[in-house]
């Protein structure tokens, strides 16, 4: 038991930070000897699909649901693969199944639309700190879907933008998530980096002295302001 747990450990240690193929090597040693184990079985089918083998992720999900058919995760898991594969109707039917779960063990059912949040949060996470921005926005973006609200989603979608060095796009998301609260001080200052990046000076230095306004303590801002005076 204790040696399963560590190589499962070491696999979900490995998949937190991209590196995938590592995680699946000691996810499938793992398997080896306790094949019966659906957690083994969730996290090796989250290695393949962020491999891009989508279908042996569709095995090892629905290998965790036969093992544990209460294993919401799994479901849930399950439906991401399908929506990513096109099969929507599938996709669905999973979700559904994850939330009627969640339902019978007491819980409202609302946690699955958090749970996809912060899958697909998490997942641009990993894609932002292996330098693959294109997919990290992909991901931020289906998440942003899911909470239009979220503003805070909306600034991971600027930052990864800004750190591709596009920086129109950033200035768009930035906006929007001033319209969902405009007392956001950490995206009036990227909004004002932003703009200088793109040489707009005089609209950094309007967003910058919002930072300002919002909190006259900030020292983070004042030296950008210098720069520009």
């Amino acid at each position: 038991m204790k040696k399963r747990n560590e190589l499962l450990n070491k696999g979900k240690e490995l998949l937190d930070k991209g590196q995938y193929k590592k995680a699946l090597f000691t996810l499938l040693n793992a398997l080896k000897e306790h094949s019966d184990w659906s957690d083994i079985r969730n996290y090796l089918g989250l290695c393949y699909n962020l491999l891009g083998d989508l279908d042996e992720a569709e095995k090892e999900f629905k290998e965790a649901i036969r093992l544990n058919d209460s294993y919401v995760e799994a479901y849930l898991n399950l439906a991401l693969t399908y929506n990513e594969k096109g099969k929507l109707e599938e996709a669905a039917e999973q979700f559904d199944i994850a939330s009627r779960l969640e339902k019978k063990m007491g819980k409202s059912g609302y946690g699955i639309k958090d749970k996809l949040i912060k899958t697909y949060t998490e997942l641009g996470n990993i894609y932002t700190e292996i330098g693959n921005f294109s997919d990290a926005i992909e991901s931020y973006k289906k998440a942003d879907k899911i909470a239009p609200n979220y503003a805070d989603i909306k600034i991971k979608i600027a930052r990864t933008y800004m750190n591709a060095g596009k920086f129109a796009n950033t200035i768009l998301y930035l906006r929007k998530a001033i319209e969902i609260n405009k007392n956001l001080e950490e995206a009036h200052f990227l909004l004002g980096l932003a703009f200088y990046k793109s040489k707009r000076m005089s609209d950094a230095k309007r967003e910058w002295n919002e930072v300002l306004k919002i909190n006259s303590k900030s020292e983070k801002v004042r030296p950008y302001l210098n720069l520009i005076k």
